[in-house]
């Protein structure tokens, strides 16, 4: 029983008919991959974009933290007889630690705030001269704008934003 007849009435042998059959399945399995092709790169997609975003937030944190640290310490800054006045330093220095980005103040002023601890209200300028006493603190608030690399896919522009709060030297006593 090796050869049989197919529907037109030709004979065809066992091995022709798995041959075909090898056929249909490889065209079956090139249509589900077509299928499946576009959902799986849609989801590499939204990896790829979740990690960028990611990795812009990390570099604004880290921005908004340095900023915050510069403009807490001591001396004198670039523009300023004190750091902590100096928000062209502060941002300078936000800049440089994140060079991927680009950062700006998130306050509509462009400066950062000042308060004299917690519960207490910010206020865009620091008292006067400051004093150890009063427990005064820098307050940087940065943003930045994180864009998709396709702009077709419906993933709009997003505004990440980030603050830093670090107390401000202001005197610092060496003993013997």
């Amino acid at each position: 029983m090796e050869n049989l007849i197919c529907c037109k009435g030709e004979p065809f042998s066992l091995k022709e008919r798995q041959e075909r059959s090898h056929i249909r399945q490889r065209g079956q399995t090139l249509i589900e991959f077509v299928i499946a092709l576009p959902v799986l790169l849609l989801m590499i997609y939204g990896i790829i974009e979740f990690g960028r975003m990611l990795y812009t937030y990390s570099a604004l944190v880290t921005a908004s933290s340095e900023a915050a640290r510069w403009g807490s310490s001591t001396g004198p800054g670039a523009s300023s007889p004190n750091r902590y006045l100096d928000k062209t330093g502060m941002l300078a220095a936000a800049q440089k630690a994140a060079p991927v980005i680009t950062v700006n103040w998130s306050t509509k002023d462009n400066y950062p705030l000042y308060d004299l601890g917690p519960g207490t209200s910010p206020t865009s300028a620091p008292s006067s001269p400051v004093a150890a006493d009063d427990q005064p603190r820098v307050i940087v608030e940065l943003t930045t704008t994180f864009n998709p690399l396709v702009k077709w896919i419906g993933i709009p522009s997003i505004t990440l934003y980030s603050k830093s709060v670090r107390p401000i030297l202001v005197n610092i006593s060496i003993s013997n």
